[in-house]
């Protein structure tokens, strides 16, 4: 069952707002504070983080660089070492081959200057192969059972030092001893010396 009650207000209060044009006033610039606080709020933290992430930035970029001045300086001393390792390799095996060429015997070392003799452009020509009186006969053998044995004529010049040897033919002559094959073998010299031979000059230098 519905119970209808009034309630009794005193007159004076009804000629009386229930909120006063001042307090509203206050409520709004209240509001207008609040808002104000967070538009400012909004303002520092979108600049804190701008900040931070150009702190972030700056630090990976630091970084970056130190790394790669590192890794150029490890590539560098890498390069170092191994330019020393590969000098020290060439260097010993030099030595090896020097120690092994010092080692042949006189035949085998006239044989291997007839070899590069044989190898240049002007075996292919008739031409006159020189050697001392001693080594004639070792190289009258080699020179038979060469290819060149119809193209060459062996003549013996006791100016010719004991392990040298002369190809002259009509433009030049090649001369070659077994000091400057064992340097050119070793990386230190070039094996053969050119040098322009006349043709009436031949039998001279022969």
């Amino acid at each position: 069952m519905l119970v209808k009650r009034r309630l009794a207000v005193p007159e004076q209060v009804l000629h009386e707002p229930l909120l006063r044009r001042e307090t509203l006033d206050e409520v709004r610039r209240a509001e207008q504070l609040l808002e104000q606080a967070r538009q400012q709020a909004d303002e520092l933290l979108q600049a804190a983080e701008q900040q931070c992430q150009q702190y972030l930035q700056d630090a990976q970029a630091a970084f970056w660089e130190q790394a790669n001045l590192q890794l150029q300086a490890f590539a560098d001393e890498h390069a170092a070492l191994q330019h020393e390792v590969l000098g020290s390799l060439d260097r010993l095996l030099s030595q090896a081959l020097s120690r092994l060429l010092d080692e042949t015997d006189l035949p085998q070392r006239i044989h291997a200057v007839l070899r590069n003799l044989g190898a240049s452009p002007a075996a292919q020509a008739a031409a006159t192969l020189s050697c001392h009186p001693q080594q004639a006969q070792a190289v009258r053998a080699w020179l038979d059972a060469s290819p060149f044995a119809s193209l060459w004529t062996v003549h013996e010049s006791s100016q010719l030092g004991l392990q040298a040897l002369r190809l002259s033919h009509a433009q030049g002559a090649l001369e070659l001893d077994w000091d400057g094959l064992r340097s050119a073998l070793a990386g230190q010299a070039p094996p053969l010396q050119h040098s322009q031979v006349f043709p009436h000059q031949q039998g001279e230098q022969a």
